[in-house]
């Protein structure tokens, strides 16, 4: 299916859709992702957080890349750590070997997936250049 991105400006501002991934929304899960896995496991799962950091850095560049008016990547950044900071404001350390559940640990699907689809799944999402838009909801 082509990707397109429809822009409509009306007097409430400018909506974007994307009729595949929209970028913003992703981008704005994996950065949970990334933040979450570095809190879930402070000493273990270094290529799922490699994973996850890659992933924010290539949403990065395609934002700056992509998007209708200007972006500084260093406020990309800056977003990255007021959302670190905000998430590990409100939530307690966990302890190294502190037991998993499996039905509530969140990673457990991407860590079955592997790195390689876990890179691939990213890859696809950002294949097509297009404006960067935060509808639909994933």
């Amino acid at each position: 299916m082509p990707r397109s991105v429809v822009i409509s400006k009306s007097r409430d501002g400018i909506v974007g859709i994307d009729n595949d991934h929209a970028v913003l929304r992703a981008w704005n899960e994996y950065v949970n992702l990334h933040i979450g896995v570095d809190y879930r496991f402070p000493d273990s799962e270094r290529e799922l957080k490699e994973d996850f950091a890659d992933a924010v850095e290539r949403f990065k560049t395609f934002i700056v890349t992509n998007s209708l008016t200007p972006v500084d990547r260093r406020d990309l950044d800056a977003f990255v750590e007021k959302r670190r900071a905000e998430f590990l404001a409100h939530m307690p350390k966990t302890s190294p070997g502190a037991p998993r559940c499996a039905k509530l640990d969140y990673f457990a699907d991407y860590q079955a997936d592997g790195r390689e689809k876990r890179r691939a799944d990213v890859a696809r999402i950002l294949a097509v250049p297009r404006p960067p838009v935060m509808n639909p909801c994933l």
